[in-house]
């Protein structure tokens, strides 16, 4: 289970395109984290923007050569890390899914990414 903050009344009108571009990321890595197309194997460290924090009891998190103890407030790479996910899990599905002679790597491997209907990269 992951544990996403909860706000009685959340703001999600977007002022400026850099606010837009922050609540779509969020609303779309929220709907990631809830998995309902079924990629998620439950040993992800970071989903999106999310990263874990506690793992059955045990704190996750930077290594102990890290500057800092805390990925709170840190840089994040949540766009690298979803097109990893996405291939990787694409790829798997492809493979259970995928007749024996059909190739695996065809399109459902941007379907986490592409899926939440994310604007175009700019």
């Amino acid at each position: 289970p992951w544990l996403i903050e909860v706000n009685a009344s959340p703001s999600l009108t977007a002022n400026t395109p850099s606010d837009y571009d922050m609540k779509f990321a969020l609303l779309d890595d929220m709907l990631t984290v809830l998995d309902f197309e079924k990629y998620l194997v439950g040993t992800e460290l970071q989903v999106g923007g999310f990263d874990v924090l506690y793992r059955n009891g045990a704190r996750v998190g930077p290594t102990d050569a890290s500057t800092h103890e805390s990925y709170l407030g840190c840089n994040n790479n949540r766009l690298q890390q979803l097109e990893k996910m996405a291939r990787q899990y694409g790829a798997e599905q492809d493979e259970r899914t995928a007749p024996s002679s059909a190739p695996v790597g065809s399109s459902a491997a941007s379907s986490v990414v592409a899926g939440g209907g994310r604007p175009p990269a700019q």
